[in-house]
């Protein structure tokens, strides 16, 4: 009777243990299915929200930057002929750097090779970079070409309030000549407004851009515009930690990345000069698998492996006015995605683990 009773005891604790199982397998299972479901739906919607964002902020940086060219390039400074007539702009050609942060310079090209920039100074490196004198806020560059003379460079250097602290003659800068830099060959001859491709300013190293604007062949007026701010803004907007997320031109050049020390690198031909990052380099192959693969599929969520990893991303176009159109690209490991789902079906298994144990001893000591 006793051997009959722990038989029973045995056969009601397989049971009791087969059920617990049973029932912790499929309330496991299907709780990591839902929440991949619900990660998976939660990430595509982050990604259809930071595509709309991007577009906004883009938008935002380049609309100022067109209409100030616009402007600039219907003032009576793109006709002056005079180095003091032009000077005479300094304040309006200004206002627009104080009213846009992501302004590097305001400029003006003209058809003999004569050149003026407006730059603001709004921080020690700036004034270490052109030894600028105390006090200094305003940078007026110059460069003045006249017939059977040497070209001269000028820096015009000016305080909060446009009263003048010093000139100084700069030699090396009067070989500078706008008629030989794209935006200007570009423009010049245009009915329209131009962009230039992405390219690393060479006195403050931030990436950036100029929009350009002819005016009947007398001269072309012309905007710098830094986006080192894109990449500040990229990381608040990552889907989650760990995501990939550049904004990148149609050369396959990254110009903004949520992780700002992947957006340059040292040119290997001089250590000395930044070069943009590009999808060909290493650290960027998450990114440059995206674009091919979703390169006809423009908007689509793409699920793709790279070595042997799968993740999901997206890639859009962002229209840019008188340029070619960014892309921004976003990509997020299956490993990182689902490592919430993994953590809580983990839970769930030490959680129906230690119910096993429980039951078990309690059987063996009733019976």
């Amino acid at each position: 009777m006793k051997t009959g009773g722990r038989r029973i005891a045995v056969h009601l604790t397989v049971v009791f243990v087969s059920l617990v199982l049973a029932v912790g397998l499929i309330l496991g299972v299907s709780q990591y299915l839902d929440n991949t479901r619900r990660q998976v739906a939660a990430t595509e919607q982050r990604f259809a929200i930071t595509n709309k964002a991007i577009s906004v902020k883009v938008s935002d940086i380049f609309r100022p930057g067109e209409l100030a060219v616009e402007l600039i390039s219907r003032s009576p400074v793109m006709s002056a002929m005079t180095l003091e007539d032009r000077l005479g702009y300094r304040r309006s050609l200004g206002r627009y750097l104080d009213h846009n942060p992501a302004f590097a310079s305001t400029f003006i090209g003209y058809a003999n090779g004569d050149f003026m920039l407006v730059r603001r100074m709004d921080n020690d490196a700036d004034r270490a970079r052109f030894e600028a004198p105390d006090g200094a806020r305003y940078l007026v560059q110059a460069v003045t070409r006249r017939e059977g003379e040497a070209a001269r460079g000028l820096f015009f250097f000016y305080g909060a309030r446009w009263h003048e602290i010093e000139r100084r003659g700069v030699p090396e800068y009067a070989s500078y000549d706008p008629r030989s830099r794209p935006w200007f060959k570009r423009a010049y001859r245009s009915s329209n407004q131009v962009k230039t491709a992405p390219y690393i300013f060479f006195t403050t190293h931030n990436i950036g851009t100029t929009l350009a604007r002819g005016n009947r062949g007398e001269a072309v007026a012309g905007v710098d515009i830094t986006l080192a701010s894109l990449s500040e803004w990229l990381a608040s907007l990552q889907p989650m930690s760990g995501s990939d997320i550049a904004l990148i031109d149609g050369d396959g050049r990254l110009i903004a990345h949520a992780d700002a020390s992947r957006v340059a690198s040292p040119d290997p031909d001089d250590p000395n000069r930044l070069r943009i990052t590009t999808l060909e380099m290493p650290e960027n192959r998450v990114l440059a698998y995206l674009a091919e693969a979703a390169s006809d599929d423009l908007g689509e969520v793409k699920r793709f492996s790279v070595d042997g990893t799968w993740y999901r991303g997206l890639l859009v176009a962002v229209p840019v006015i008188g340029g070619q159109a960014y892309r921004m690209a976003m990509a997020v490991s299956d490993d990182i995605l689902f490592a919430e789902a993994e953590a809580s079906a983990r839970q769930t298994a030490m959680f129906v683990a230690a119910i096993l144990i429980v039951s078990v001893l309690v059987t063996v000591l009733v019976s």
